[in-house]
């Protein structure tokens, strides 16, 4: 079966198929609607020059890549490898690419951040400008610092306190690894069956280094200790127990009545 891509379909025709994704899925029209556009926006930047250097992290990252927490996929977060982004800052950092001393950090960060707003006006803002219109996707893509703003026309009325935008915010202070490729596709991919939906596959940091399952981040986590909720239950024994105040045999201290008596 010939599958139809969603973006050449008309205004009013994507409202409807979004509805039935909508009655299928048991999600709301609005939400699979902004879902497109976070997965659509994330095809474009990796498919820029730039995008080799890029790791998807973050909350959106661990429920669209793993599965890992059930949540609305809202907003992207970036990491530019700071190899790639800042090399002449890497100099006597390491295999770790830690700076060395205090200072040479805050020199990192400061540097960092005024390149980084600079790329994301000069560079990425256009890549995706680009990117969205050789898709047939109408957006108004505004820079803001080290984020950038993907805004659409929703179509429908009520959105409730969403907003119809997407919010990519970039960071370029570590090298986004360990990671591997993932492949991101939209909620409403599978209804209807006949059309055929953005997907992504970005860079993205490993679970088990998001959760805290590998070896160097396994405190991050504690490992499941039995039924129902492991990592809670796991912290709760390690909270010290309430000390009482206890007097002569262990009996609690009465409580004195007004004018001195005890009860």
């Amino acid at each position: 079966m010939v599958e139809t891509p969603f973006r050449s379909l008309a205004p009013r025709d994507k409202l409807d198929a979004l509805v039935i994704a909508a009655n299928r899925s048991k999600r709301r029209a609005y939400l699979l609607e902004k879902d497109v556009w976070v997965v659509e926006t994330l095809k474009v930047l990796v498919a820029a020059p730039f995008g080799r250097h890029l790791t998807f992290k973050g909350g959106t990252s661990l429920a669209k890549a793993w599965r890992a927490v059930r949540r609305f996929s809202e907003d992207i977060d970036i990491i530019y490898d700071i190899r790639a982004f800042a090399p002449d800052l890497m100099g006597g950092a390491g295999a770790e690419v830690l700076p060395p001393t205090r200072s040479q950090e805050q020199r990192w960060t400061k540097a960092i951040r005024a390149r980084l707003a600079a790329w994301v006006r000069d560079q990425a803002l256009p890549a995706v400008e680009v990117g969205l219109a050789r898709d047939s996707y109408t957006a108004r893509v505004r820079a803001d610092g080290e984020r950038l703003h993907v805004g659409y026309d929703p179509s429908f009325d009520d959105y409730g306190f969403v907003r119809p935008e997407v919010l990519v915010d970039f960071g370029a202070r570590s090298t986004g690894e360990p990671r591997e490729v993932r492949t991101i596709d939209c909620d409403a991919a599978a209804f209807p069956p006949d059309l055929s939906f953005p997907e992504a596959r970005p860079a993205v940091i490993r679970r088990t280094h998001l959760l805290g399952e590998s070896d160097l981040h396994a405190r991050l986590l504690p490992p499941a200790t039995g039924t129902g909720r492991p990592a809670v239950q796991a912290l709760a024994r390690r909270r010290p127990a309430r000390r009482r105040r206890r007097r002569g045999g262990g009996s609690r201290r009465p409580c004195p009545r007004p004018g001195g008596g005890a009860s």
